[in-house]
């Protein structure tokens, strides 16, 4: 029987059966609609996943993003890097260069 022994359902009463009926229809119902569910969202994947091979822009999710009620973000991830100014890093490049020449000048002296 649904989760009682065969004692416990000859000493149960016809509305306990029905409960006990009712809970595992609704719980069978619940399973049956996360399995469609996950089936549904395979099947965008595949999708997804099949449309990459004509459109190489497309991107694959990741498994936090296709599946966000099983998977939480991880804090990495949602935070974006920080874009730096251009300006600053072609100042930097060419401090850098300018060095390096000056060390090149100076063992061509020697």
């Amino acid at each position: 029987m649904i989760g009682m022994t065969h004692v416990q359902f000859w000493e149960a009463t016809y509305g306990e059966i029905i409960d006990l009926l009712n809970a595992h229809n609704k719980n069978k119902k619940e399973e049956l609609q996360q399995e469609a569910s996950m089936n549904y969202q395979l099947a965008n994947l595949i999708g997804v996943s099949v449309g990459r091979l004509m459109d190489k822009k497309a991107k694959m999710p990741s498994l936090e993003e296709a599946y966000p009620t099983l998977f939480e973000k991880k804090e990495e991830e949602t935070k974006e890097p920080p874009q730096q100014d251009w300006r600053i890093f072609k100042a930097r490049m060419m401090q850098y260069a300018g060095s390096h020449n000056n060390k090149q000048k100076k063992k061509e002296v020697k």
